[in-house]
Parts: C-alpha cells; structure tokens; sequence
C-alpha cells in the first residue's frame, strides 16, 4: 500500500521577538565548563542539563515538545544548522500546534550566548493530510546577517574556528573568585578594560566580537558577561529592553543573599573617562551618581520579555558586606560552614532542592549522615559536606514511629547532645532534646503538623 505525505515549509528571517525590540539579537545560555577542550560540539562546554532546572533558566519555560528541540538545537556540532526529529508515534495536530518555534528559538538565544552565530530558523514538517499527524520536522538555523546587506557575517564553513577562538579567549582569562562579590566586581572591571564600544552592525552585536575583537555594543557587553558567569556559576540572564528611550541590554546576577541585582557594563565603561560603578549591583530602586540620577528602573525600562522568569529583584543595591553565606536559597535550612553541616527538615527535604549561594547542588541520598559535595571552597572547590534531617532519628531517611522512639528515649535520658542523630531530634533547634522536641515530632509524623521548622 502506498502511502502519500503533504510537506509544509516555513520560515521566519527573524524569529526573535526580542530582536525586533532592539536592533541587537538577544542570546543566553547555562553553564559553561573551564576544563572542557575547545573542539566537539556546543553540548561539550555544559554542564550536564541540572543547570536547566534552575528558575532563571529560559528552558524552564518550554513545553516537553519544545525542550526536545531545544535540546536538539544545543547537542549540535558547532556550526552545525540543522536536524530532523521523526515521530513515532505521530505527533497530533493539537500537540505540534503547541510548540511555539519562535520560543524555542528565543530560549537558546537567551540561554546560550556563546552560539553566536544564530539568526532565524525555517523548518519543515511531513505529515499525513487526512489528520494533521506529524511524522517528522526538519529544523534549519539561519546564520547572522550584515543588516545593511543581507549577506552573512560568519561562513558557515568557519565557525568552529571562530568558536575555538572566543572558547580560548573565555579559558585565558582568571578572576577573583574569593568571593562571587569579587568575582563579579572583577568581571565589570576586565569587560570595561577590554572592550571598546563599536557599533558598525556587525560581529559587534554577539559575545565573539566582544571578546575576541575587543568591540562591542551593549548586547556584546551583556552576553560576554553572562559567558563569564555562566563558567563560574554564578546565576546569570541578559536583560532587554530601552535605557534613554533607545535599544538596550544588560545583566542581572544572583548574589549571596538569593536576590538578583543588576549590572549594566556598557554604562559604566566610559572609556579614557575611567570605569564607573553607578550600575554594578544596584536595586531597582537604586539611583546613579553621575548619569541620569533617576532610579534604575526608570532609566533602564525591560520589555518584559516573556522567555525570561519572572526572578526577585532587590530594590536596594548589594551590601558588600554579606558576600559569603550558606545554602542561602535552600528553604528550611541551617548550615555550618566550619563543620560543613547542613541541617534540613525531613519533611521539606524530599521537595526542596539545595543551593549554595544561587548554585543548583545535586544531592542523591537525603538521610542524616548522608554526604554530598557542594562547591563551598576557595575558587568554587567542591568539599564534602554531611546531611542531617530534623525528624529523621535514625538515620534511615524516614521519619516515623521508630524515629520518635529514639526522641522519646533521649529526652528521657536527660544526656546532651553528642551525634547527629540527637541533632536530628532536636526538632525546635534550641540545642537540647526535651519533652517539646517529642511532641512536634509525634505531631508532625502525625499529620498534624505538616513540617518541622528549622531557622
């Protein structure tokens, strides 16, 4: 039997929303390796996708279908332009009308800077008449254009070489990482130092022409740095949107604290005037000295572009102060740095992810006295650290009547606190296990109280 198919094409020169907001193209991306070698594919520079999971991520917010081409897009050879992706079973009519290509699109960009050859996207798709089904998509990538011309800025048959040259220039550069405050504050001051500001509408407008020609607009300045966060782990998105009613990118950054502030590199690099820092850290609400004297969040206004999450910006600008602190994201928490203890709540543990200083830390085993390895060393260096779960007595990663058994003949023993299973029943954390620690855990293994609280 013979079986016919129709074949739809499609194409968008310009599929980035963002792009028409500015006259710069708008990339991002998760986290790049220092160690990784500069050939292979885009895929080999990343982490191992736990980077995706974290709420500033673009991918985030992609349905399971347009994660797969998401997935598909950054797995690429460099410059690489195109895949096909077969259905079996068939996707519905319904399912492929919701995937939005454009989206997919724009969470590359915005997620992966470092691909900065990308512009536009055609595809097409093989299905069968009588139902819509897809049976298959071919996507192909555009490459950047000159705007004035049309023609291409980067031959395809030259992007690994320029690829490997802008890797080179990332791996050569070494930061201040005592702290992510001086890291982040000698980021500002080498992208100031090194770049120029260009704008001739060509490589000026992607991170490759920032790094590796030394000239930039704003997008090269705000996709450069989100390069460099991204290697160090430090959370990271570009910002688009207009500051003094014209096209502009900038950064946000998570600090130590859990909030996001925001840099904007380009405005503080005044060249022969010096570096300024009337747009490094600041709040929403911050105010610069010597520029338009207005609230950032009046001079520098967002698109509200709907590929970036929505993240808790600070309204006040970063206390240097509070550079260092611990798992100051993980929900429920307590942690020593000295002893390198983490004090977790059995009953949120199983639904919190932990994270040092805005960093994703993947932990298998969540039971007390389990170990882990969390990136709480000089430079990022990962050290062990142990786990121990208020409520979780015994040390079997459950909380139950066996645990409470061991809370009640602890407090009936009146000794002191000496292991880490007496740590664990102390549920109230007041450093002593007493006939309160037995009722909120009889309570909580109950159902009565749905959580034990650790401050």
């Amino acid at each position: 039997m013979l079986v016919s198919f129709a074949v739809d094409c499609y194409a968008s020169a310009n599929p980035v929303i963002a792009v028409e907001y500015f006259e710069e193209y708008c990339d991002e991306y998760a986290g790049l390796q220092s160690e990784a070698s500069v050939s292979g594919s885009v895929a080999d520079y990343y982490s191992d996708g736990s980077v995706y999971s974290c709420v500033y991520s673009s991918y985030s917010l992609l349905n399971d279908l347009e994660k797969e081409y998401y997935d598909k897009i950054v797995s690429l050879d460099v410059g690489v332009l195109s895949f096909t992706i077969n259905y079996s079973p068939n996707l519905t009519k319904k399912q492929f009308e919701s995937i939005e290509f454009s989206k997919i699109m724009n969470a590359v960009c915005l997620d992966h800077p470092e691909i900065f050859y990308y512009n536009g996207y055609s595809y097409r798709k093989s299905y069968y008449p009588s139902n819509g089904s897809v049976v298959s998509v071919t996507y192909q990538i555009g490459i950047k254009k000159y705007k004035q011309t049309d023609s291409p800025i980067y031959n395809a048959a030259d992007i690994p070489e320029y690829y490997d040259d802008m890797l080179s220039v990332v791996d050569s550069v070494s930061f201040n990482t005592d702290t992510r405050y001086d890291f982040i504050k000698s980021l500002h001051d080498y992208l100031s130092e090194e770049l120029s500001y260009v704008n001739d509408y060509s490589s000026c407008f992607d991170a490759y022409g920032a790094l590796v020609n030394k000239e930039a607009v704003c997008q090269g300045y705000a996709e450069s740095f989100k390069i460099f966060c991204d290697k160090y782990n430090v959370p990271c998105v570009c910002i688009t949107g207009t500051a003094n009613e014209g096209p502009h990118m900038w950064n946000a950054v998570q600090m130590d604290d859990g909030k996001w502030y925001l840099v904007d590199v380009t405005w503080d690099d005044q060249g022969e005037y010096g570096i300024y820092n009337d747009f490094f850290l600041v709040g929403l609400e911050t105010k610069d000295t010597y520029f338009t004297r207005e609230a950032f969040n009046v001079s520098h206004v967002s698109d509200g572009s709907p590929y970036l999450p929505v993240l808790p910006y600070s309204d006040v600008a970063f206390n240097s102060a509070d550079k260092y602190s611990a798992f100051a994201l993980t929900p429920n928490c307590n942690a020593d740095l000295n002893k390198r203890i983490i004090i977790l709540s059995y009953y949120d543990s199983a639904d919190n992810n932990i994270y040092f200083n805005g960093m994703y830390v993947p932990v298998d085993d969540y039971f007390t006295t389990a170990r882990f390895m969390a990136p709480t060393g000089k430079n990022n260096a990962l050290e062990n650290w142990k786990m121990i779960l208020i409520g979780d007595c015994n040390g079997d990663g459950s909380s139950d009547t066996s645990d409470y058994a061991v809370a009640v003949n602890n407090a009936l023993s009146g000794e002191e606190i000496t292991d880490d299973f007496d740590i664990a029943c102390d549920s109230n954390f007041d450093g002593v296990i007493d006939a309160l620690d037995v009722a909120i855990l009889e309570r909580a293994i109950s159902g009565a109280n749905d959580k034990i609280i650790v401050e």
